[in-house]
C-alpha cells in the first residue's frame, strides 16, 4: 500500500502507508484503494527482493523531492513537514 507523501494525505492513508497485503486479501475500502472518495493512494506489488530504492514525496512547499522506498508517512512527517510547523507555531 503506497499513500502519497503530502500535507493532503488522509488519516486512514497515512496509517496504511507501507503495509503489505496478499493479493487474495484485497478488499477495496479496507486494504486496497480506494479508501475513501477522493483517495489518491495506490498500490504497487511487493518483491522480497528489487524493491525500488526511492519514492517522491512533496516537501513543506509541495515541491516534489525523493525520499528512500523505506520511508513512511509517519518518518516523512517528521522529517519534512513537523520542523516547519513548530517554526510556524514560535512565530
Amino acid at each position: 500500500f503506497v499513500a502519497t507523501l503530502d500535507t493532503r494525505t488522509s488519516s486512514i492513508c497515512q496509517k496504511m502507508d507501507g503495509k503489505v497485503f496478499k493479493t487474495s486479501d484485497a478488499q477495496a475500502g479496507k486494504n486496497l484503494p480506494a479508501m475513501h472518495p477522493n483517495c489518491r493512494s495506490t498500490t504497487i506489488p511487493y518483491f522480497k527482493e528489487g524493491m525500488p530504492d526511492f519514492r517522491t514525496a512533496r516537501d513543506k512547499d509541495g515541491k516534489r523531492i525523493t525520499v528512500p522506498a523505506s520511508m513512511k508517512y509517519p518518518e516523512w512527517h517528521k522529517k519534512y513537514i513537523e520542523p516547519y510547523e513548530k517554526k510556524k507555531e514560535k512565530k
